[in-house]
């Protein structure tokens, strides 16, 4: 029986040495049905979408650029502290077409989740949107890295862990590095955006939960970045149409 969440990291460590993807497949299965708690069910459940499921190359390259670089640039340089970051360019007063996912966005996310819960003994504050971009960008790297990471906690080399969560963080500052400020200010305008949802209507409901995850769907890419900057711009008729954006990826979280 898996009662805690380490029991289940260290269960998802059992299974990565198994010789083949069906059988770790049945494995992490079987897992699962004797799992107790509901924390480390959903963590096995992530683990089982991300890890062991084969995925494909389902997003273009151009899905993954950071704001203002190129599929192929280089990282961009450390900035001193107290530099001004580069904004984010004007949006259309429409939100443009997205050559965006429309069936496994939100499956990132579980992904991010699976990589904070990994990480989270370190007590590091991991935004889960700047680990979802830092995914899109670098989703092969992650994942090795998540899978060694657990592998080492599992035969308790702290060393090899610390090692493997130092290449985490660096990858995911990189992400914050390049957001600059337009990150607070979009999270502040989505929330703005949910408390009138819910004010309108009670039966809407957006959770906590959900507003995150809205939240980091958007910060997982420029266009929808772009396009909340542009609304947050627009004032009051602005809020208007993020409430409609914010409402169309509710729609889409909750199926």
């Amino acid at each position: 029986m898996i009662r805690t969440v380490d029991e289940a990291k260290s269960a998802l460590a059992e299974i990565f040495v198994l010789p083949n993807r069906r059988v770790q497949i049945i494995q992490m299965q079987v897992k699962m049905a004797t799992c107790l708690d509901p924390k480390a069910r959903k963590f096995l459940s992530n683990a089982l979408e991300v890890l062991v499921k084969r995925r494909g190359g389902k997003f273009s390259a151009r899905s993954g650029a950071s704001v203002g670089v190129g599929p192929t640039a280089a990282p961009a340089a450390p900035v001193a502290a107290g530099a001004p970051s580069a904004p984010v360019p004007a949006a259309p007063a429409t939100a443009p077409v997205e050559e965006i996912p429309e069936t496994t966005e939100f499956d990132d996310l579980k992904m991010a989740s699976l990589v904070r819960d990994v990480f989270s003994e370190t007590h590091q504050d991991l935004p889960e949107w700047q680990v979802a971009r830092a995914i899109l960008g670098d989703r092969d790297t992650l994942r090795e890295l998540l899978i060694d990471a657990i592998k080492a906690k599992n035969a308790k080399d702290g060393e090899a862990y610390n090692e493997k969560a130092l290449k985490v963080f660096d990858i995911i500052l990189g992400v914050q590095m390049k957001m600059g400020r337009s990150a607070d200010k979009v999270t502040k305008f989505v929330r703005e955006c949910v408390e009138k949802l819910n004010a309108a209507d009670p039966r809407i409901e957006i959770e906590r939960d959900e507003t995150n995850q809205i939240v980091s769907a958007i910060m997982m890419f420029d266009s929808r970045i772009q396009t909340m900057m542009g609304f947050l711009a627009e004032g009051a008729p602005g809020v208007e149409k993020g409430m409609a954006e914010v409402g169309r990826l509710l729609t889409k979280l909750r199926g």
